[in-house]
């Protein structure tokens, strides 16, 4: 072995039930960040329909409900339910991953993302169970308080079913009181992890050797880069994006203050140069919305085809037999290991789609049922299996985008040793 040999850091591969964990996890945080800018988004156009910013082709009045569901429910009811399936699959996540490192026998290093994931394993399941009790707490008082309105009042059905509900709170706290006191039992008999101590510091020192002998040798990048020019301009369109957004949500939130300046007050009324200027402040609203939608979806895809570019140009030079000469710097090989892959916004985009016709359906669903025109009397069921549709694309896509992920991160790890910043400090 000659002196630049030594063990590695590498990214230990992924069982089959770590993969399928990371897929869920990773299309559930898609599914998250999309609820929470459907509802920024529908917040803004419902705002300035009912400033009449926007003229719609019917009454508004009529519309109104429909706007309220389609903005109120993805908050409350679809990032609770999406977070409460989240939880249990961030906790399995860790523990899958901690046991993929122990069967990993060989002397290589795990990269510090997994060694970070595994060793927060009873830290995830302490903190999960310690909020549960809090919530649980809080509740059980809710629910104490009203049993005692409610016989106090003479109302006994309402006072039992107060009691059946704070009794199921109680039972839930203490239920999560027994995976917190669990998690703290074992991470305080757990021995220290075999891959903290002496084996990284080998590993670091010997990535340093490695990393010093192709900086000796390296030649460095001739010519421009494939793809860097289209990066900058994809940047540089997808930051005025980010501009607009932020233009949107700070007018909106003014002319809320504007109109209701507290939760006690009453609705405001001004004179008709300043209710002019509301409705034109939301009429650039809507418009900085618009803009910002079509500026962020061109921005990302000009920077992810350059990305694209830019990165299958490296992988050539990793895959080629003289690649520690052409060792690219240290930013753009961190970048190769860090960055948000292509298919990551493509996904994003993807999983916007899949809430906006699932909620649509939903709002539209129930209108109909109240008989709310012009809702009442057409079948929205098909909204939902578009949406289905949708979700089996999205999971097919983060699939593909985990695989090329791994493919990326191994050949780059492969060509050319990495000291990322964890490591570092070790050598």
């Amino acid at each position: 072995m000659s002196d630049a040999d030594g063990p590695r850091f590498i990214e230990v591969p992924a069982s089959p039930g770590t993969r399928r964990l990371g897929i869920v996890q990773s299309t559930l945080s898609h599914l998250m960040m999309a609820t929470a800018i459907l509802f920024g988004l529908g917040l803004v156009l419902m705002l300035s329909l009912t400033e009449g910013a926007l003229e719609v082709l019917r009454d508004w009045d009529e519309l109104e409900g429909f706007g309220r569901n389609f903005v109120a429910l993805p908050l409350l009811l679809g990032l609770g339910s999406l977070g409460l399936i989240a939880v249990p699959v961030w906790i399995a996540t860790a523990y899958s991953t901690h046991r993929d490192l122990i069967a990993y026998t060989a002397p290589d290093v795990p990269v510090e993302a997994q060694r970070m994931v595994a060793a927060s394993r009873h830290e995830r399941l302490r903190l999960t169970g310690l909020v549960t009790m809090i919530f649980a707490g809080v509740l059980a008082c809710v629910m104490f308080i009203a049993l005692c309105m409610a016989g106090l009042d003479g109302e006994y059905a309402m006072a039992g079913f107060s009691a059946i509900a704070m009794l199921l709170f109680v039972a839930i706290g203490v239920g999560g009181s027994l995976p917190s006191r669990r998690a703290r039992v074992r991470r305080a008999a757990e021995p220290t992890s075999p891959y903290e101590g002496k084996r990284r510091i080998k590993a670091a020192e010997a990535t340093t050797r490695r990393l010093a002998a192709e900086q000796t040798q390296a030649v460095g990048q001739v010519g421009a880069v494939p793809g860097a020019r289209a990066r900058r301009v994809g940047s540089v369109v997808f930051t005025l994006g980010s501009i607009a957004v932020a233009v949107t949500a700070i007018i909106a939130y003014v002319t809320t203050v504007v109109r209701k300046p507290c939760q006690e007050c009453d609705v405001q009324t001004y004179d008709e140069s300043v209710e002019n200027l509301i409705v034109q402040a939301l009429l650039v609203a809507a418009v900085a919305m618009a803009a910002a939608l079509i500026l962020l979806t061109i921005g990302s895809v000009i920077e992810q085809l350059g990305t694209r570019r830019w990165r299958l140009h490296h992988l050539r030079m990793a895959a080629a037999p003289d690649a520690g000469g052409n060792r690219p710097d240290e930013k753009t090989l961190l970048q190769l290991l860090t960055d948000a892959w292509p298919l990551r916004l493509a996904c994003l985009g993807l999983a916007f789609w899949v809430v906006a016709v699932f909620w649509f359906g939903v709002a539209a669903t129930r209108e109909a049922a109240a008989g709310q025109p012009p809702f009442v009397g057409v079948t929205w069921w098909p909204t939902f299996l578009v949406s289905a549709v949708l979700l089996g694309l999205l999971v097919v896509l983060d699939t593909y985008a985990a695989h090329e992920r791994r493919e990326v991160t191994a050949v780059v790890r492969r060509a050319w040793p990495v000291v990322e910043p964890g490591q570092a400090a070790d050598g």
